[in-house]
């Protein structure tokens, strides 16, 4: 949904003046602070100090009724790529293009959401590993601690749906509706009818909350 100070178009953070002004916004607005407070402790866990991405200000943080739940940083949130990396639907890359153009069709106030990883950290892999899931886990436990409200987990990729089911992520958010829905990645959105497939994840994850 297009508001005021968001982008119009995909891929905002290619302009690195930008990027660097949300990264500084990160770390004071109250949406996202403690959860930023939190990737901060992770990363000097992960002995990369600093380079973990931080959440999107423009996220709900704090306030959101659903949790986007991806695998791990990569693409344009990998910390190898260097400092000041976001997890953010304006990342410059396809994932965050993908999502950015699917939220702006459906008419979904990015507001209402805050993204995860279900492994906040690097991988070895391409793939997470049995000892990565349970890092991940608590993780995650300590994640949805600070968010208010969660209604929905919005689960995406097949690795992470394997991941949450094989160790037991519902019993961090219980009460909470899951949902699943393919990876937004290439080049498996790519294929027939997963691009419909994530359309429909997104309508039913975000449906609109009861009162």
């Amino acid at each position: 949904m297009s508001s005021p100070g968001y982008p119009s178009s995909a891929r905002a953070l290619k302009d690195d003046a930008l990027r660097l002004q949300r990264i500084q916004q990160a770390k004071v607005a109250p949406s996202v602070v403690e959860l930023n407070r939190l990737v901060w402790r992770i990363s000097e866990r992960e002995k990369c100090t600093d380079r973990l991405p931080y959440l999107d200000p423009t996220y709900g943080g704090v306030d959101a009724d659903v949790i986007l739940l991806l695998k791990a940083p990569q693409a344009d949130a990998d910390p190898d790529r260097g400092p000041a990396r976001l997890i953010s639907l304006d990342n410059d890359d396809r994932v965050a293009a993908t999502l950015f153009d699917l939220f702006r069709e459906l008419g979904i106030d990015r507001r209402r959401c805050v993204a995860w990883n279900i492994c906040p950290f690097p991988i070895d892999k391409f793939d997470p590993d049995d000892d990565e899931f349970v890092r991940g886990r608590e993780d995650f436990r300590a994640f949805v601690d600070l968010i208010r409200h969660p209604k929905t987990v919005l689960v995406l990729g097949a690795k992470v749906r394997d991941g949450w089911r094989a160790h037991s992520f519902g019993a961090v958010t219980p009460g909470t509706r899951v949902v699943f829905g393919p990876s937004p990645s290439p080049p498996g959105i790519n294929q027939p009818g997963r691009r419909d497939e994530l359309r429909s994840a997104l309508r039913d994850a975000f449906e609109p909350p009861t009162r």
